[in-house]
């Protein structure tokens, strides 16, 4: 009986750090450095939860740009678009995960093919961004004003959008 409360309380733990490894990660998304990168995916399991998927994604994204050799990038870049994309299919309605996916869809290269939902990540951001109850939904959309082109069509809603 105490090997299982203490496996119990063992996995309790191990559930609390990952809740505050992804909050502490959520709070300094998008601007994750080469040291945290490392940091956060050797805390972050993705097969926690949706949003561990996603952010595990996104330090995949985050580990191609760092690391020197083009083969190395390219294959951390495949990494992290098959999590984003897997957790954004099933969270489809979430505008977290639509906005991670659109921030990387935005700063990558247009000849690596992450750019199909664009459009439509940046439409349901728009649409849904008023009724949202996000705790971080003013960052996320400062963070998009200040990419280029998502700035420009964000300037056409913002009074939609404030």
């Amino acid at each position: 009986m105490i090997k299982i409360s203490l496996y119990i309380l063992f996995l309790l733990n191990l559930l609390v750090t990952q809740a505050q490894e992804l909050e502490k990660l959520r709070l300094e998304f998008p601007y994750i450095d080469e040291q945290e990168t490392m940091v956060f995916l050797e805390k972050i399991d993705e097969k926690k939860s949706d949003l561990a998927l996603l952010y595990k994604g996104a330090l995949y994204f985050y580990k191609s740009k760092y690391i020197g050799s083009p083969f190395q990038k390219y294959k951390f870049f495949k990494k992290g678009k098959a999590l984003v994309n897997e957790a954004c299919s099933k969270q489809p309605e979430n505008i977290e995960y639509r906005y991670i996916r659109l921030v990387f869809q935005h700063q990558l290269p247009n000849f690596l093919g992450f750019n199909k939902n664009k459009k439509s990540d940046l439409d349901f951001f728009i649409k849904k961004y008023p009724e949202a109850t996000h705790k971080h939904k003013k960052k996320m959309l400062k963070n998009l004003l200040k990419i280029k082109d998502i700035k420009i069509t964000l300037a056409k809603h913002l009074n939609d959008l404030s």
